[in-house]
């Protein structure tokens, strides 16, 4: 049985690829003193992309601010 994932997963992959990409980074490094990927994956990728979203909101919103700035 094949289960593709759905639009939402796709995209919340794709727009959150930094955060999985240094989290795989620390997962491999962690390996080698043998902590568990299962316990690293769950405890640092969401922090991870609660990071990534954080700033790439608070750089969208600068450049609004900007925008908006120049505009008046």
């Amino acid at each position: 049985m094949w289960i593709d994932p759905g639009l939402l997963v796709k995209l919340l992959m794709l727009s959150a690829l930094p955060a999985f990409i240094l989290g795989g980074l620390a997962m491999g490094g962690l390996a080698r003193f043998g902590v568990s990927e299962v316990f690293t994956f769950l405890s640092l990728v969401p922090a991870l992309m609660f990071a990534w979203y954080y700033f790439l909101g608070r750089f969208v919103d600068r450049l609004r601010h900007r925008y908006k700035a120049r505009s008046i």
